[in-house]
């Protein structure tokens, strides 16, 4: 007669470890935008029976967050450089003893991707070498405007991978060129 207690604890344990996995789930929006870019992550209980306790480690692009569920259920994070980030999350839960890897919603996959969008900027000037302040600088295709400031400085953000023009305009003036054009813009 053979005794399996010694093998049913690690049998268990796996299975707790796995329903962990499949019930916290994580969720983040926005996902794409101009920065900074305020990005809200939850944590969520696909059984609506309330988070598990433990320990949810959130990771932004690889610096950690951690804190019991009441705290960290659901974080903010700022992002301010342009370009692809990640967020993940996992659960340590107190019959696991390490972190779960939970999955992001949307996906499936055990990290969600950020995009930051990156800026482009420049200084309108009259022909004398002056800065012209006021001039609305329009980026198309998604693109932000802009309005140039004393110094004829100005910013756009435009979606990464981003292809268009960024035109002046203004009452009064005309502008050679009229716009710029850009291709495949991923970085500031």
């Amino acid at each position: 007669m053979r005794l399996y207690s010694i093998a049913v604890v690690p049998f268990l344990a796996a299975i707790t470890v796995q329903g962990c996995n499949e019930r916290v789930k994580f969720w983040v929006e926005p996902t794409s935008g101009p920065r900074p870019l305020a990005v809200v992550c939850a944590a969520d209980d696909t059984l609506d029976e309330g988070l598990p306790e433990g320990i949810y480690l959130w990771r932004f692009d690889g610096i950690e967050d951690a804190g019991p569920a009441e705290t960290h259920g659901q974080r903010t994070h700022v992002f301010d450089t342009p370009g692809m980030h990640t967020i993940a999350l996992s659960v340590e839960v107190p019959t696991s003893g390490y972190p779960i890897a939970c999955k992001y919603g949307e996906t499936g996959e055990p990290e969600a991707t950020i995009i930051v969008w990156p800026r482009l900027s420049g200084i309108v000037r009259q022909e004398s070498g002056s800065p012209i302040a006021g001039v609305t600088v329009t980026a198309d295709n998604g693109g932000t405007s802009g309005v140039t400031d004393a110094e004829g400085q100005y910013h756009v953000d435009v979606p990464y991978d981003w292809s268009g023009t960024v035109a002046p305009e203004s009452g009064g003036y005309t502008f050679d060129p009229n716009a710029r054009s850009y291709s495949s813009v991923q970085a500031d």
